[in-house]
């Protein structure tokens, strides 16, 4: 479900962006693991969240307050061979953790230890947590 919200919950953004709709989000049911997903990906970072029965029927009656609902399969992944620099995995995880983005991996896993990641497994060798 694509959930096309009238408000944002920053005021400049509402005044800012044109047009009805100020912020999108997702959520969908993953059948395999009998649990709904929520994702919401915004200027400070990405939310993911998983909920099953009660607790995900609320966060659906949340979400989609004040909003349009659309329903929409994925299209299939495009094969044009040319680089789409919008979405990376390290950009995508970098916002996802909030810590500032990088292009290389080996860039952005630098960049997660110097803001607090801990190594857990390095070279085939698990390291104790500290």
């Amino acid at each position: 479900m694509l959930i096309f919200r009238r408000r944002s919950k920053s005021w400049w953004v509402n005044w800012l962006v044109p047009g009805r709709y100020k912020h999108v989000a997702a959520f969908g049911y993953v059948h395999e693991t009998d649990c709904w997903i929520f994702f919401d990906a915004w200027l400070g970072g990405t939310t993911i969240q998983v909920a099953r029965g009660d607790a995900a029927r609320a966060m659906m009656v949340a979400w989609t307050r004040d909003a349009d609902v659309l329903r929409m399969d994925a299209l299939p992944p495009r094969t044009s061979g040319f680089l789409d620099l919008r979405m990376l995995c390290t950009t995508a995880i970098a916002h996802m953790l909030g810590v500032p983005g990088a292009l290389l991996p080996v860039t952005l896993h630098r960049q997660c230890l110097d803001h607090g990641a801990m190594i857990v497994v390095a070279d085939g060798h698990t390291h104790p947590a500290s």
